[in-house]
C-alpha cells in the first residue's frame, strides 16, 4: 500500500513536470514565432504610418491655402476701404439701362 501511494506520487511528479516542459515549449513557440496577430499589428501599424504621413501632407495643404486665403481677405479689405460709393443708385441705373436699349434700337 505505501509502494502504490508512493508511486502514484511519482507518476504525478513526472506528469506534472512533463506538462510544464509542454506548456513552456507552446508559450515559447506562441512568443517567439509570429503569427497571425503580429502579421494583424504589423499591417495596422504600416497603414498607421501612411495615414499619418497623408495627414502630414494635408496638413501642409491646408496651411498653404489658409495663407493664401488670408492674403485675398487682406486685399479685399483694402480694396473695400479705398472704393467709393456707387455713382448711380439702382433705380437710376436701370433707368440708364432703358436708355441705351432704346438708343440701340434706334428710338
Amino acid at each position: 500500500m505505501l509502494q502504490a501511494l508512493v508511486a502514484k506520487k511519482v507518476i504525478e511528479m513526472v506528469l506534472k513536470k512533463v506538462m510544464e516542459k509542454r506548456a513552456i515549449k507552446n508559450m515559447r513557440k506562441y512568443v517567439e514565432e509570429t503569427n497571425e496577430l503580429d502579421v494583424k499589428v504589423k499591417d495596422l501599424e504600416n497603414e498607421n504610418v501612411i495615414l499619418m504621413k497623408q495627414m502630414n501632407v494635408m496638413n501642409k495643404k491646408i496651411d498653404k491655402y489658409s495663407k493664401y486665403i488670408e492674403e485675398l481677405e487682406k486685399n479685399v479689405a483694402i480694396l473695400s476701404k479705398d472704393s467709393h460709393p456707387p455713382v448711380f443708385s439702382k433705380k437710376e441705373h436701370k433707368d440708364i439701362l432703358k436708355r441705351l436699349k432704346n438708343l440701340e434700337k434706334g428710338e
